[in-house]
């Protein structure tokens, strides 16, 4: 399935919520934390914000998922695809 990557400029006189990509999968936190450095890449070349003052972690905070009914921040799709990786790790190494 594909979710809508929005990024909240909090920046402007007006601020907004913009959409900047799209991911694809089952589960739309997963889909986002394996494409956050892409996204975060398209909000840098969007709104011209420049690596010397605007760090990765600080638009990651303002990124989310649009789910049916609701928003997903990049904090928790990072956290559930940890999650995964350790569950898979546990299960590859248990034979």
């Amino acid at each position: 399935m594909d979710y809508e990557v929005v990024y909240y400029n909090g920046w402007q006189d007006a601020p907004a919520y913009y959409i900047v990509g799209s991911v694809n999968g089952i589960n739309p936190e997963i889909a986002l934390a394996q494409k956050i450095e892409e996204i975060v890449l398209e909000v840098r070349k969007i709104f011209g914000l420049s690596e010397d003052l605007i760090t990765d972690k600080f638009i990651q905070n303002d990124l989310y998922v649009l789910r049916p009914a609701s928003l997903v921040s990049v904090e928790k799709a990072l956290a559930i695809l940890s999650r995964e990786k350790n569950t898979l790790r546990q299960s590859s190494s248990r034979g």
